[in-house]
Order: C-alpha cells, then structure tokens, then sequence
C-alpha cells in the first residue's frame, strides 16, 4: 500500500538569524515526524569540531558518544547565544 506524506520545504539563508526563526516557527507549528537538513561540505565542516567532544564515560567508566538531546545541550553549552534550533542543527 501507498504511503502518503506531506513535504514541507523551507528554503533558507546560511547562518541567518531570521532563517533560524522561520525554521523554529515551521517546526514549532507543525511537529513533523522526520526533519531533514541539507548543508554544503564547506558550511557543514564550519559546525562540526570542536563543537562536542568526541566521547564521553557513562557511570561505568566506559566511553560512549552521547545522545541527541545531550548532544545540543553541549553545543549550546560550549557556543554562547546559540539557540535550540541552530544547536540542533549542528548536533
């Protein structure tokens, strides 16, 4: 059987604050189940390191990456201002 889904694209400017808030209001007012993020090689290498750390310990000493949500709360931790939506982004 055929799945139907409804396709929402939101064209935007790189590293704008006005961009970020009309991503922020589309996801805000439509809580989709999927979101899907394309950036260029040179501005997807501008957000990777040293944003995380690469590895953490859990409570048993061993090392593991970390989860989403830990993921942005580290960004967000180690980049002043930076929002939700951007630290997501990055994450």
């Amino acid at each position: 059987p055929a799945i139907l889904a409804t396709v929402y694209l939101l064209g935007t400017s790189h590293i704008s604050k006005s961009s970020c808030e009309d991503v922020q209001q589309l996801i805000t007012h439509l809580r989709p189940n999927v979101l899907f993020l394309e950036l260029c090689p040179q501005r997807l290498s501008l957000l990777m390191p040293p944003l995380l750390p690469k590895q953490h310990t859990n409570e048993n000493g061993n090392e593991k990456e970390p989860g989403l949500m830990e993921s942005v709360r580290l960004i967000q931790e180690s980049n002043a201002g930076m929002n939700k939506v951007s630290a997501l982004s990055a994450a």
